[in-house]
């Protein structure tokens, strides 16, 4: 029972990391501030910044969030920024929303043909 409650956990990890990381790629192809890169659920245990990034570990080990400047926001100042999402043509934020569910898809593929090769040999 223990081993499948860890291998839950991981493969959660796993999902979640993959899945974030999508929007995260996207958003600083296109140049928009990500302010946070975070695993959990906050409070926040643990957080590191790196360059512009704060990248943290929360309480709650389940889901995650990437934190874009402007995507919440109503303040004028922010939303006039450059490098703000809700600044951006509305083919980039779309592009930036679906590149999660994208790189599900990819890790999805990459696993299904990794078995299929490996039973080939």
């Amino acid at each position: 029972m223990f081993i499948s409650i860890v291998i839950f956990i991981i493969t959660l990890l796993v999902l979640v990391l993959i899945h974030e990381f999508g929007h995260f790629l996207m958003a600083k192809r296109f140049g928009i501030k990500v302010e946070e890169f975070g695993f959990g659920i906050p409070p926040r245990v643990w957080g590191k910044k790196f360059g512009e990034t704060l990248y943290s570990i929360n309480w709650l080990p389940f889901g995650g969030f990437v934190k874009l400047l402007g995507e919440d926001e109503t303040d004028k100042a922010v939303l006039k920024n450059p490098r703000s999402f809700a600044s951006q043509n509305v083919w980039k934020r779309i592009l930036v929303v679906v590149a999660g569910v994208t790189m599900n898809l990819l890790l999805a593929w990459v696993i299904f043909y990794t078995v299929i090769i490996s039973q080939n040999f």
